[in-house]
């Protein structure tokens, strides 16, 4: 017997704004920002090269290079986003989160991402709790007006009415009605 699976599509741009919708999109750092490329590689270069000074082994070398890899992984490969009626969602090659919107209290909003997390005043545990949501090109399913309007429908309360101006420097915060400051 062969057990059915469904996969949700990627929501085409003029479909994204349709209720009921899921909306999801990838976002690949490395192909938006392609001049941290050599410093990645780099970076692990030296590693590498600090690793096999103290070893003089490979395993040590592979081991290292692996773990930077790894640690960079985020950027180096692509991550894949959605937004549905039950929550966001957040996966790339070394992580899986997901946050229901019922546990959703407040929200960052950033020039290039939105984070949306589960504590009620901001901490320092906001990164590691919550869910980035990285915005896609303009024009793209997943981009600032697309994802905005998402969390609006799923999450009324989460998000201001009125487009928050966001300067590159500066962090917006949003609140979830009923959270204590």
């Amino acid at each position: 017997m062969m057990a059915q699976t469904t996969e949700t599509p990627t929501v085409a741009e003029d479909e994204a704004s349709e209720p009921g919708q899921d909306l999801s999109w990838r976002v690949h750092l490395a192909r938006r920002s392609p001049r941290r490329l050599p410093v990645v590689a780099l970076v692990v270069l030296i590693g590498a090269g600090c690793i096999w000074m103290m070893f003089h082994q490979t395993l040590p070398v592979v081991a290292a290079v692996l773990l930077l890899l790894g640690a960079c992984s985020d950027f180096l490969l692509p991550l894949h986003y959605r937004i549905t009626d039950e929550g966001v969602h957040a996966s790339g090659v070394a992580s899986r989160l997901n946050l229901p919107w019922k546990d959703a209290r407040r929200c960052l909003l950033e020039r290039n991402a939105l984070t949306l997390t589960p504590l009620p005043v901001a901490s320092r545990l906001d990164a590691f709790r919550g869910v980035t949501l990285r915005f896609a090109r303009r024009g793209e399913p997943g981009d600032r007006a697309s994802v905005l309007e998402a969390v609006r429908r799923y999450a009324p309360g989460l998000l201001p009415t009125a487009e928050l101006p966001v300067p590159a420097e500066t962090v917006a915060e949003c609140t979830a009605p009923g959270a204590k400051h």
